[in-house]
């Protein structure tokens, strides 16, 4: 499951999602367009905040590290 999708999933918007998290609406863009790459400490934020159960794509963490 990529970010866009545990977003949609949830219901909510960049900016809800956003300010859940501690960081910008366009944070959250740039991440779901692979304009930026979701940090390890992002990932586990989420994991944090939305229980462990929801897993990111290890591909959307790898972006811009090729």
């Amino acid at each position: 499951m990529n970010l866009k999708e545990l977003r949609t999933q949830l219901n909510l918007t960049q900016a809800a999602l956003a300010k859940e998290l501690g960081v910008t609406s366009k944070t959250i863009s740039l991440i779901e367009s692979g304009k930026m790459k979701l940090s390890d400490k992002l990932s586990a934020k989420i994991n944090e905040v939305y229980g462990g159960a929801e897993k990111l794509r290890s591909e959307e963490r790898r972006v811009g590290k090729e």
